[in-house]
């Protein structure tokens, strides 16, 4: 796509597709480059009195609070359980895929693309009504049949959370990984 635009008499300036895209990806960075100084800046601000001055006292009371390094073990933790359980299941997923003469491979590519346009707030919510230790169904079901007093399930702990989260990273793992069972060597 070239495009002309006249210039004064006789001169025309020609616009190419990468100009387009390079001037339009230049100002997404200068806003996105402007939002995170705008952030920055009113970190650094500080009330005293009637006037604003500027220091690192809000960073220095973050790093001192000790839930700070809680926060910070909970969010280790959710992601090391939801990179563990994505890996275990699409993993083998993509190698059983790529890799053997499994009946129906296009079936499972239709439904891992169906499983990066869900929601996943959807998916919580379901895994709630499954699994939650007072509505869930499944803890409702167990506790009736066996007579317990807790629910054998909490979906809402780290660990279930995080469980969670890894069966919806599933087929953005899947996807990922499958083009490289692909191009692998079959000799290997």
């Amino acid at each position: 796509m070239q495009a002309f635009l006249t210039k004064g008499r006789n001169r025309r300036v020609r616009i190419n597709a990468r100009s387009i895209l390079i001037g339009g990806s230049a100002l997404v960075a200068c806003v996105l480059v402007g939002l995170l100084f705008v952030v920055v800046w009113m970190s650094l601000r500080t009330p005293v009195g009637d006037a604003m001055h500027y220091s690192l006292m809000a960073y220095w009371d973050v790093y001192l609070d000790p839930f700070t390094y809680k926060v910070l073990f909970n969010t280790a933790q959710f992601s090391l359980v939801s990179v563990i359980v994505a890996l275990l299941i699409a993993v083998p997923m993509a190698w059983a895929v790529e890799k053997t003469d499994l009946p129906g491979k296009s079936l499972v590519y239709v439904f891992m693309s169906i499983g990066v346009l869900l929601p996943s707030f959807l998916t919580a919510m379901g895994w709630t009504f499954v699994a939650h230790p007072r509505i869930g169904i499944v803890n409702q079901w167990l506790m009736e049949l066996f007579g317990l007093e807790t629910a054998p399930f909490n979906i809402g702990t780290i660990t279930g959370m995080g469980f969670v989260q890894g069966l919806g990273l599933v087929p953005v793992c899947f996807i990922l990984v499958a083009p490289l069972y692909r191009a692998m060597e079959p000799a290997l």
